[in-house]
């Protein structure tokens, strides 16, 4: 009997739209642990069988699978938009914080100026009014 080893989501969609090969040995590794597993089902998924993983081999429906599949390819395409937007709004909160940065280096001069000020002795200054 020969052999089907699936290492990827790819080589279990190219298998299960073959279907040519159904009573081919199914084994599969694990993507999270490396380990090497034999068989999968139509009706449900399958864990892995490494010690404490909780990996699941999805179930050998290719509708379900293609489903998965762009469910999985919408949150990616949604995960980016954020990525993007979230460094966009980081750009712009940096340029803020810069230039509340150069308003508060403002803000200390004039009070240092002031406090010069409020030193000088006022009765040393000539009222011209």
């Amino acid at each position: 009997m020969t052999e089907i080893i699936i290492r990827k989501r790819e080589e279990l969609i190219k298998f299960l739209k073959e279907r040519s090969a159904e009573d081919k040995e199914i084994k599969w590794i694990c993507p999270k642990c490396g380990c090497e597993n034999i068989g999968a089902h139509f009706s449900h998924e399958t864990y892995c069988g490494g010690d404490g993983c909780r990996f699941r081999f999805p179930r050998l429906n290719l509708r379900k699978i293609m489903e998965s599949e762009i469910e999985a390819t919408a949150i990616a395409k949604e995960m980016e938009a954020y990525r993007n937007r979230i460094g966009r709004q980081n750009e712009i909160v940096e340029e803020l914080e810069s230039e509340l940065s150069e308003e508060k280096r403002k803000l200390e001069t004039m009070i240092n100026e002031f406090t010069v000020l409020k030193s000088c002795d006022m009765e040393k200054v000539k009222n011209e009014w």
